[in-house]
């Protein structure tokens, strides 16, 4: 399995209503900084996702996207995470 050094990836707005919507009221101060490209997931779960279900080739940690902010969050302030087998296929979770 090919391993990516971890790059993190700042939330940055790009016009005035989008630096309104990065943020959050009542989550911890983590929460919508722990976007990053490579190293591992920070839920540990997602680390055990190694083989993508269709065809079992093991699965690199590509990338996980954490939520901007309370009005534009991902269910229960989940991320999003990318998992690729720099074959065939990306799985995101």
């Amino acid at each position: 399995m090919k391993e990516i050094p971890e790059i993190k990836l700042a939330m940055v707005g790009t016009t005035f209503e989008a630096c309104k919507l990065i943020g959050f009221n009542f989550a911890d101060e983590t929460v919508g900084k722990r976007s990053k490209s490579g190293g591992q997931p920070d839920i540990s779960a997602l680390a055990q996702t190694s083989a993508f279900p269709a065809c079992t080739k093991e699965m690199t940690f590509y990338s996980q996207i954490d939520p901007v902010g309370d009005d534009a969050c991902l269910a229960d302030i989940g991320m999003a995470c990318v998992f690729d087998c720099f074959e065939t296929e990306s799985f995101i979770q």
